[in-house]
């Protein structure tokens, strides 16, 4: 009975362990490197995207300059947020599959490579949808220059005095 009671405590105390290591990981892989007004920049955003930009581009790069990136990305959708533009799950998804289908890929495929890479599709689906929202943004603000504000015609009765 006290081996049996010795084996449980035993297989508790591994089980806990376990459980604190896992959790202890996780706590430093999301350990804030830098905040942005209420937004953190974790351990995890930052090896994430140096993966993804060595899967894309072929380089790895520094710290600093994926720090910034991530930075001015989340400046860039807040800024975008302001004037009510955001992406649509459906337009991220269909650019997430036309570039799986550029790279001749279902994007099952594209998952796994980017798995297999070290880069979680989340990640390069964030990346998306911030170009994809900064696109918008910047159409937006084009669209604003070009065209006046909205003026009324004079009445009628003034049209034709003269």
């Amino acid at each position: 009975m006290l081996d049996a009671l010795a084996t449980c405590r035993s297989w508790s105390f591994a089980a806990v362990m376990l459980v604190g290591s896992v959790l202890a990981g996780t706590a430093f892989a999301q350990q804030v490197v830098r905040g942005i007004d209420g937004e953190l920049i974790t351990e995890r955003d930052i090896e994430q995207r140096s993966n993804l930009t060595w899967v894309s581009k072929g380089r790895i790069p520094s710290r600093e300059d994926v720090i910034t990136e991530l930075r001015n990305e989340k400046l860039r959708v807040r800024e975008a947020e302001k004037f009510g533009l955001e992406v649509a799950d459906s337009e991220l998804d269909e650019v997430y599959a036309n570039l799986a289908s550029r790279m001749r890929m279902t994007e099952e495929q594209l998952t796994q490579q980017l798995a297999r890479s070290g880069v979680d599709v989340d990640t390069l689906k964030r990346r998306i949808r911030a170009d994809l929202v900064w696109l918008k943004y910047q159409q937006y603000r084009r669209w604003r220059r070009q065209d006046p504000p909205l003026r009324q015609d004079p009445p009628l009765g003034d049209r034709n005095s003269g």
